[in-house]
């Protein structure tokens, strides 16, 4: 059994845009406890099930990320002579989608350390980095899963030790949010990479403390949360009821629809009962940096 966890960023600015059209990024993704089940068996015929709460909207063909990380990783082994056998996947899905929690790169990489377990197949890390990023900007993250800088487009990873232990309350409305639809809506203006420069500074000396100052958070934000409300404005509903709660912190996850609230110790709340939202509370996971 492959626990893959989902991640929430905790400030996120838009710094570039390259030619084939993906925004460079810089943010502090922090994996949290919330995580989706995998087992993997050896089979005679590749096959997904999925189950758990969210069990409904995976997909079980070629559009799952897990197929694609299995497909690639069959690639990549018959360069090297190695025939792959089929794998059966079984998930419990618990982690929601359109969420902006990375469920889908979290379970891709499940998949490439699982199957590479699974057949003693002997790749390091840094190669299931490498395969991770062709599936998705996030999956090299979710390859470690340690709380890390990440910049250009998801690709440039940097562990760092977490200084302080938080909790997390994180509601998403019913509905979510396409990635591919906030970043279409983006506009990256010159006075705005500008001020991300100092944004980004700021954020890496926050890292390079291990984000031990909990009221230093208090400055961050996310560059897409503006046009996310836009398209989905139930998330400043959500982000009100988590403000009256006095977090350190209030912001959505990625491109949404998630919005989180950080805390020093664990909040006494059980969540809104008369909203069809999904509310989880949960703690940011430490990793093991510096045990490897």
């Amino acid at each position: 059994m492959i626990k893959s966890h989902a991640k929430i960023n905790l400030g996120l600015y838009i710094t570039g845009k390259r030619s084939n059209g993906y925004h460079e990024l810089c943010s502090v993704f922090l994996p949290i406890e919330l995580h989706d089940k995998i087992e993997i068996t050896s089979s005679d015929k590749f096959s997904i099930s999925a189950t758990g709460p969210f069990g409904r909207t995976c997909p079980t063909d070629e559009k799952n990320t897990m197929f694609k990380a299995y497909s690639k990783l069959k690639a990549l082994m018959s360069t090297k002579g190695v025939g792959l056998d089929p794998v059966k996947i079984n998930i419990q899905k618990n982690i929601p989608s359109e969420a902006g929690l990375g469920g889908g790169s979290s379970d891709a990489a499940a998949v490439l350390k699982g199957v590479n377990n699974l057949y003693d197949l002997g790749l390091g890390s840094q190669e299931l980095k490498i395969i991770g990023a062709e599936i998705g900007a996030d999956v090299p993250f979710f390859i470690d899963e340690e709380p890390a800088l990440v910049e250009g487009i998801g690709e440039l990873v940097t562990p760092f030790k977490l200084e302080h232990n938080y909790w997390i309350l994180l509601i998403k409305p019913s509905k979510g949010i396409s990635t591919a639809d906030v970043y279409r809506q983006f506009t990256l203006s010159l006075t705005l990479k500008n001020s991300n420069v100092k944004h980004t500074e700021h954020l890496r000396n926050l890292c390079f403390q291990g984000l031990k100052k909990a009221e230093e958070l208090k400055t961050l934000y996310n560059d897409l949360e503006s046009i996310s409300v836009k398209i989905l404005p139930e998330i400043s509903a959500i982000r009100a009821y988590l403000e009256a709660l006095s977090p350190l912190v209030t912001m959505m996850s990625g491109s949404g629809s998630s919005v989180f609230a950080v805390f020093d110790s664990e909040p006494a709340v059980d969540g809104p009962k008369d909203k069809d939202w999904f509310f989880c509370k949960t703690k940011v996971k430490r990793g093991h940096y510096g045990h490897h």
